[in-house]
């Protein structure tokens, strides 16, 4: 297994306990390309839509709500298929 795990619309208790309000915000147009960790990173989908293919061939849907947790060292290939806002944190 490639140890990237994706959750579902947390509660805004879980939101507020993990601090995404203090995370880092970031953007991506619709583009594609490879990313690799090099440290774990979780990020927090707050706009638009993505694909993203793990290392082991596994696909995750991205959409606002889901939160991914990458290890360090993973590495996935991205697709945005609508321009995306989220909210990350690294280590």
């Amino acid at each position: 297994m490639d140890g990237v795990k994706v959750e579902r619309l947390l509660s805004a208790e879980q939101l507020d306990e993990l601090g995404i309000n203090r995370w880092a915000i970031s953007t991506c147009p619709r583009s594609e390309f490879i990313w690799i960790c090099d440290e774990p990173e979780t990020s927090y989908i707050m706009e638009g839509r993505a694909k993203i293919i793990t290392e082991s061939g596994r696909t995750i849907n991205l959409k606002p709500g889901r939160l991914l947790h990458c290890p360090a060292g993973s590495i996935c290939s991205w697709i945005v298929l609508e321009d995306l806002k989220r909210r990350f944190i690294m280590g």
